[in-house]
């Protein structure tokens, strides 16, 4: 399993925990974007490089009598990954489910090499 190290974040932008599991012929890697809807998140892939993107919205509201509070939070998620290995984006595939994550990455199948007899 590889585990990135959490980068520098900005004010208002939070960097999700991103685990990377190498199984078989795929790349498993889980985020952490709790409290972030669904169509709230974008994931990029190109070449060795994964991004992910996603922003949470919040808004709380109590009224009483003669008092009204109103609170509002905006929070970005944001990493950038080099991959350990390339991968096939047409066959990426993205889960999400209880505030995690999931992307799975297939592997491109290695080249073997053709050696060329000289005549």
């Amino acid at each position: 399993m590889f585990r990135e190290f959490e980068p520098p974040t900005f004010e208002g932008e939070m960097s999700p925990f991103i685990d990377i599991v190498d199984v078989d012929n795929e790349l498993v890697v889980t985020a952490d974007v709790p409290g972030v809807e669904r169509e709230d998140i974008s994931i990029d892939v190109r070449g060795d490089m994964l991004e992910i993107k996603a922003s949470r919205k919040e808004e709380k509201e109590e009224k009483k009598k003669n008092y009204w509070r109103r609170e509002r939070s905006y929070n970005r998620f944001y990493r950038a990954i080099r991959l350990p290995v390339p991968v096939n984006e047409k066959g990426a595939k993205a889960t999400f489910k209880n505030g995690v994550l999931e992307i799975r990455l297939p592997k491109v199948k290695e080249e073997r090499k053709k050696v060329i007899p000289i005549e």
